[in-house]
């Protein structure tokens, strides 16, 4: 009967389980996600348990931040972030308005992202120590391989962009504008004014 039910509950997977929170957390995104993303031009920043990816002119980065309240092995909680930052839109930004802008032209928490798989998730952030970790690294390296990171890619040019942000006002039509006013399109900047 033992026997029967551990093959139908099998134990959760803990990866790392006595490792303090942060620790476990950098050392299991390390291990299970930079066999993967390495490959497509991402660095690991341990410190900052941030992945970061060039590409020219765009920076991708997907940010893992820790839950304040974090215990040893109790709440082992991490919240990742996604962005893409353009470079010459800050530049243009620079030269045509004076100011500084370091801004990301994409810039979601996971949890919002539209058609991830939610396997794992409780609001923004993944538990290390509530769920199975096999269960919960294997949906978060599927939510980065065929979603987040197919969203990056086709944030290549400000076509690319404004096609991600979409033809409605969002809190995105001031970039909006400015993207149109870079390319050119006059008629596109005051569209997405109005």
């Amino acid at each position: 009967m033992a026997n029967l039910f551990s093959r139908l509950f099998p134990p959760k997977v803990m990866l790392h389980a006595g490792m303090p929170s942060r620790e476990r957390i950098v050392k299991v995104l390390e291990e299970e996600l930079m066999p993967v993303l390495g490959p497509l031009g991402f660095t690991f920043n341990a410190k900052d348990i941030v992945f970061r990816r060039d590409r020219g002119g765009f920076v991708d980065t997907i940010e893992n931040g820790t839950r304040r309240r974090n215990a040893k092995e109790l709440i082992v909680c991490f919240g990742p972030t996604v962005s893409v930052r353009y470079t010459p839109h800050e530049r243009w930004y620079k030269s045509n308005y004076g100011a500084e802008a370091k801004t990301n032209v994409w810039f979601e928490q996971l949890c919002n992202v539209k058609g991830i798989n939610q396997t794992g998730l409780n609001g923004p952030w993944y538990d290390l120590a509530k769920f199975d970790n096999r269960k919960l690294m294997d949906a978060y390296r599927y939510n980065l391989l065929h979603v987040v990171i197919p969203i990056m890619d086709r944030a290549s040019s400000i076509d690319g962009i404004l096609d991600i942000l979409g033809p409605e006002l969002h809190r995105a039509s001031a970039l909006q504008v400015n993207l149109h006013l870079m390319k050119g399109d006059h008629a596109g900047a005051v569209h997405a004014y109005e």
